[in-house]
């Protein structure tokens, strides 16, 4: 029995140990080119109310899911859906940025940045994700999967945004 413990303890050790290795903050980005004005994109990215035209974890989400908690002239700045609050932090013309809260874990911090071309009448679209993990084995290691599932989402937000726009 003691060397099964004694086995454990030194298993995890090295685990914990390897998983010190993995960064603790992770930043996922993708970016398009889309043929709009920063005016239409910043109105469906800048409205957590449009979200649900292009977000890929709005679209299939049922209307009562889904609670607005705060406003500003008519556009939703903070929501919560079940457990988890959305909010705002900026909104500017070529900038938003909101701060994703899940109970037990690290605020998420997302943003979307609007920039010219040389091209007219051609912006690109940079979104990421910064996400900011614990020191437990666990989460580090599934911190690896990340980019499959959130960058996904990103990209496919993206394209979401880029058929609305355009």
């Amino acid at each position: 029995m003691k060397l099964v413990i004694f086995s454990i303890i030194i298993l995890f050790s090295i685990v914990t140990l390897i998983s010190l290795l993995v960064p603790s903050h992770i930043r996922i980005s993708k970016t398009i080119n889309i043929k709009a004005q920063s005016g239409t994109i910043f109105r469906y990215i800048g409205d957590l109310n449009n979200w649900r035209k292009w977000h890929p974890v709005f679209k299939n989400l049922p209307s009562n899911k889904i609670e607005i908690i705060d406003s500003i002239n008519g556009r939703a700045t903070k929501l919560k859906i079940d457990q988890t609050i959305i909010t705002l932090l900026i909104t500017k013309t070529d900038t938003v940025e909101a701060e994703i809260l899940i109970p037990g874990k690290k605020p998420v911090i997302s943003d979307w940045f609007i920039s010219a071309q040389p091209e007219p009448g051609v912006l690109t679209m940079h979104a990421s994700m910064d996400l900011t993990l614990r020191w437990y084995p666990w989460e580090k290691f599934s911190s690896l999967f990340f980019e499959k599932t959130y960058g996904s989402q990103l990209e496919q937000g993206l394209n979401n945004l880029k058929k609305l726009a355009e």
